[in-house]
């Protein structure tokens, strides 16, 4: 688990990189509050500052790769020595899939994926909800989730998200398990 300091300083990394380079960085703070144990974030940390991060967000046999460096100590070598760091623990979990994600605007974030030996798979888009008033209706009904909706679930993480159904059988579980929430 990641201690207090170590959220807010990557939280402070994470506003200076997104106002300096006008981006949304898509960080799991889910996952990153509640860390199990296995070595899934690495930082590089200089004068007492953090200046780079990267974090891992497993999902049954797929991991995805999350990273930042504060702007002016970018070219420095950084994210990919943390990107080394992070190979060893996805090989040692036995991750079959890395999705990498950058934002499509990021420049320096381009730049280095080009010089990876990875091909281009996909784009993911966010959605975004305005939130306003709800008129009832007769048609939707909104209710929480049941066991025996589970099979039900996993086919629409296989269908909407192309995530095999071990994988999303896992996610399922794994989401369940948390008892902050109601699904």
């Amino acid at each position: 688990m990641l201690k207090e300091n170590k959220l807010m300083a990557i939280k402070q990394l994470q506003k200076e990189c997104e106002n300096a380079d006008g981006i949304q960085l898509k960080l799991n703070w889910e996952m990153l509050r509640e860390r199990e144990g296995r070595q899934m974030d690495f930082s590089y940390e200089k004068n007492g500052k953090l200046i780079a991060c990267l974090s891992l967000y497993g999902f049954g046999s797929t991991v995805e790769v999350c990273g930042m460096v504060i702007p002016e100590e970018r070219r420095k070598g950084h994210f990919t020595r943390l990107w080394q760091q992070a190979l060893v623990t996805i090989e040692q979990y036995g991750f079959q899939t890395i999705l990498l994600n950058a934002p499509s605007t990021s420049i320096t974030a381009k730049e280095w994926l080009s010089k990876q030996p990875y091909t281009y798979a996909f784009s993911e888009y966010q959605m975004r909800w305005s939130e306003r008033p709800i008129e009832a209706s007769d048609e939707i009904l909104l209710r929480v989730a049941k066991p025996s909706d589970a099979n039900l679930e996993v086919k629409l993480d296989v269908l909407a998200f192309g995530m095999d159904e071990e994988d999303a059988r896992s996610h399922l579980e794994r989401i369940k398990e948390r008892q902050d929430e109601q699904f």
